[in-house]
């Protein structure tokens, strides 16, 4: 679940991280770069239509003023 900031910055976050496209939600479509909201909003949406489910595993991943990354991985 990256920041959905930028279509391309997603799908080089996919590579880089060795996942496949179809392991990412993106939203970015419908809302748009919501800055910091981004991540937690795509995490309701995914749990909301299916995509999470309890017991799936589920890794964040944010920048920090576009000079650092934090990154948070947990099952829900």
């Amino acid at each position: 679940m990256p920041h959905q900031a930028s279509r391309h910055a997603v799908l080089q976050l996919t590579g880089c991280f060795g996942f496949r496209c179809e392991q990412m939600f993106l939203n970015l479509a419908e809302r748009g770069n919501c800055v910091a909201a981004s991540i937690l909003l795509a995490f309701a949406e995914a749990v909301t239509c299916g995509t999470i489910q309890r017991g799936g595993r589920v890794l964040l991943v944010g920048p920090g003023a576009e000079l650092t990354i934090g990154a948070c991985a947990f099952t829900y």
